[in-house]
């Protein structure tokens, strides 16, 4: 069963760029329009950079958890 230590372990290990997208998205709620201003880059780049930031976590959950990704995508 998926723990909230296993998240926690796995997001320090992400890279930075992606968690810091995954960060502000998801945890935090911002649009990808306002991480663009926030971070000074395209919005596109904040997408691209959610969007792998999800692949990296399946990638390593996809073992524990089947429906993992459903936490996390809500668009």
């Amino acid at each position: 069963k998926l723990a909230l230590e296993d998240l926690l372990r796995y997001l320090k290990k992400m890279p930075a760029n992606y968690f810091e997208v995954f960060n502000l998205y998801v945890l935090d709620g911002y649009s990808h329009e306002e991480i663009a201003q926030m971070l000074d880059i395209e919005p596109a780049l904040s997408r691209k950079r959610l969007s792998r930031a999800r692949m990296w976590l399946n990638d390593r959950f996809s073992s524990n958890c089947a429906n993992f990704m459903e936490l996390f995508t809500n668009n």
